[in-house]
């Protein structure tokens, strides 16, 4: 880190199928520190891994419950009968505790934080710890996410992957997220732009969320784009023309992406008058949608046999792929059988892939 003995906390933000696990293995990659215990890769889905820490998808749940935040979106509305504050407190104090003991003694440590409903409450937290907090935000073009949805699942497995809906949810993310840091020392990452140039944007992004780019950290970067990016890890690229294009695209989509390209390249900052002031406008009218995108995505919850129906295909993939010698798969399908054992109740949450 530069300057200073304070510690710094990266968040790591981006709706799912945005890049988000493979900016946060990059950012591990140049000095950030990621200690925690994970969930096990994915052969289907997420070869490399997730990085997403057990615990902290725990408290998300939690959080979930209380705030009444909609599956998938970490977009938080009223919950039925108000929020239980007493639950609130409860779920701040174990998260304080989770935080601290993750951190350590390191000086600069991150985790991937999907729910962007609790970011007030990691805010209020890391202050009041005395810490410091960056964030990296990965953003990645809607149509490439509403398609990559559509093939691996992603969002959640009880709401549809119409693309339809992945927009009107990336839209609500997306101005939801940028509401609590653009006052903070905020890094837009493109996954395509790291995947051309790996080694730049992490050099870029480590500049803005004030990490030391010395000679250790470019290292790191180089053998990251060398040993663990790679072709297979992106299956669709669109481009800004497509998403204009695509008759299921909301306007406000293609507008907020525009700004979000040009971040993303520094041609504008998150702090520049002319993009705030856009940007409010942007938000106005997507906060008067609101109710419709709600409604839009409880309408297209998936019914329980479309829930056992996925989740039965989905197995059998990976029985596949274990059956012709992937390694990955093998070890996912004997944790799989390990779950559905236990007498507590986890066979039914392995027969629904949750």
């Amino acid at each position: 880190m530069g300057g200073g003995q304070e510690k710094r906390i990266v968040l790591v933000l981006g709706m799912g199928r945005s890049g988000t696990s493979t900016i946060t293995a990059g950012i591990g990659a140049i000095g950030v520190h990621l200690h925690g215990d994970y969930l096990e890769a994915d052969a289907f889905i997420n070869r490399r891994g997730f990085y997403e820490d057990k615990a902290f998808l725990d408290l998300d749940k939690r959080a979930q419950r209380l705030m009444g935040v909609l599956p998938g979106t970490g977009i938080a509305h009223s919950a039925p009968g108000g929020v239980d504050h007493a639950g609130m407190a409860a779920l701040k104090a174990d998260a304080e505790q989770l935080l601290r003991h993750r951190v350590g003694e390191r000086r600069c440590w991150g985790f991937k934080a999907g729910n962007i409903a609790l970011l007030p409450l990691w805010q209020e937290i890391i202050s009041g710890c005395g810490w410091t907090d960056s964030y990296v935000l990965a953003i990645r073009n809607p149509a490439s996410v509403a398609a990559s949805t559509a093939r691996w699942g992603g969002l959640d497995r009880r709401v549809t992957t119409d693309p339809r809906v992945v927009y009107s949810v990336w839209l609500q993310y997306y101005t939801s997220c940028l509401r609590w840091i653009w006052q903070r020392p905020t890094a837009v990452l493109d996954y395509d732009l790291l995947m051309a140039d790996p080694v730049a944007q992490l050099r870029r992004t480590a500049e803005t969320i004030q990490v030391s780019w010395n000679p250790r950290a470019q290292f790191g970067a180089q053998q990251y784009a060398t040993e663990f990016l790679s072709p297979d890890l992106r299956h669709y690229r669109h481009s800004t023309a497509d998403l204009q294009n695509d008759p299921r695209a909301p306007k406000l989509v293609g507008e907020a992406w525009r700004w979000f390209s040009r971040l993303a390249r520094d041609e504008i900052r998150l702090d520049d008058p002319d993009f705030r002031a856009a940007w409010r406008e942007l938000e106005n009218a997507v906060e008067g949608l609101a109710p419709v995108f709600n409604l839009v995505q409880e309408r297209t919850r998936r019914s329980g046999a479309e829930l056992l129906f996925g989740a039965w295909r989905y197995r059998c993939k990976i029985m596949l792929m274990a059956l012709n010698g992937d390694w990955v798969a093998g070890r996912q399908l004997v944790a799989f059988f390990k779950r559905a054992g236990r007498p507590d109740g986890s066979f039914a949450r392995w027969l629904l892939g949750r």
